[in-house]
């Protein structure tokens, strides 16, 4: 029998808690922006999940590269053997 796929559906709100100290500063950023805090927030997250991922890509891209490096290596050094 298959098994039914669990959905989730968020609702797009979260509610944050920070410290008084940040959310002044990020309320004057967004104020100097023009943009309200909830937009520079957004921005904010997107900007550093984007950067988090495309760095991961990139170790990955590495490991993987090493990973067949390694390989061409050990096969080089069996045929000259």
């Amino acid at each position: 029998m298959p098994v039914a796929e669990k959905t989730t559906s968020y609702s797009g709100q979260l509610r944050l808690r920070m410290p008084k100290s940040l959310h002044a500063d990020l309320s004057q950023a967004a104020e100097s922006e023009g943009v309200s805090l909830n937009t520079l927030i957004i921005t904010l997250l997107s900007r550093r999940y984007a950067e988090q991922e495309f760095l991961n890509r990139i170790q990955l891209l590495e490991k993987n590269k090493r990973m067949i490096l390694g390989l061409k290596k050990k096969d080089t050094e069996q045929t000259s053997s």
